[in-house]
């Protein structure tokens, strides 16, 4: 008799039950890697504001149309990265007022959600990219 059940289902099961666990933790679940998902792209913004006062204090700059480029594509890549975290900002947010019962569904939401590490990747991909092109005019 068969149940239609193969091994990697099972495996598979398994892992989700495992991340829907982790995400449910008061401490290093759900909301602990959404704030501090939200803490980085703060801190890339702040990048961004930095670099644009830089540009508009000194704008003959050697590799200024290469930073105002990237300073776009990292601009872009942040806003794609906060407009798909701002859903979760109500229940999993510092600030955040919901019960525990009513945020459940968001922790689990964001626990299986594996776009936010691709968000992140592309998002320090275009702020290295920045770095070097600091970097370069400062030789």
């Amino acid at each position: 008799m068969s149940f239609g059940w193969s091994v990697g289902d099972i495996v598979s099961a398994v892992n989700t039950l495992v991340k829907v666990g982790k995400a449910l933790k008061e401490s290093g679940g759900a909301a602990t890697e959404y704030q501090e998902a939200v803490k980085f792209l703060e801190s890339v913004s702040k990048t961004l504001s930095g670099i644009g006062a830089l540009l508009q204090e000194h704008p003959n700059l050697k590799w200024e149309p290469d930073l105002v480029e990237q300073g776009n594509n990292l601009k872009s890549a942040l806003e794609k990265f906060e407009k798909k975290i701002g859903k979760y900002d109500l229940s999993l947010g510092v600030d955040s007022s919901r019960s525990k019962a009513r945020a459940i569904p968001r922790k689990v939401q964001f626990a299986l959600n594996s776009d936010v590490d691709e968000l992140r990747v592309a998002v320090t991909q275009a702020q290295l990219v920045m770095d070097v092109f600091l970097n370069l005019q400062t030789l």
